[in-house]
C-alpha cells in the first residue's frame, strides 16, 4: 500500500469544479457556468490554478468541438 501519493495536478484542478459542472456533457457546459466556477476558485486566492483550469477546460472545449465536427 502507498501512503500520501499526491493525484496528479490536472485531477486536482478539475476536482474544483467538478461540483459545478457534475456528469454533464461537454456540450452542455456554457461559458457562463465556466467562468463561475472559475470566480469560485479565484476567490479562494488560486488565482495561478484558475488560470491553468481555464486553459484545461479551453482544451476540452476545443477537443469536444473538433470531434463532432
Amino acid at each position: 500500500m502507498v501512503i500520501g501519493v499526491t493525484p496528479p495536478p490536472v485531477e486536482c484542478c478539475l476536482k474544483l469544479v467538478n461540483c459545478d459542472f457534475g456528469r454533464k456533457p461537454v456540450i452542455e457546459i456554457t461559458a457562463p457556468m465556466i467562468f463561475n466556477a472559475l470566480r469560485k476558485v479565484e476567490t479562494k486566492g488560486h488565482y495561478e490554478t484558475a488560470h491553468r483550469l481555464s486553459a484545461r477546460i479551453g482544451s476540452v472545449r476545443s477537443y469536444q468541438m473538433n470531434k463532432t465536427n
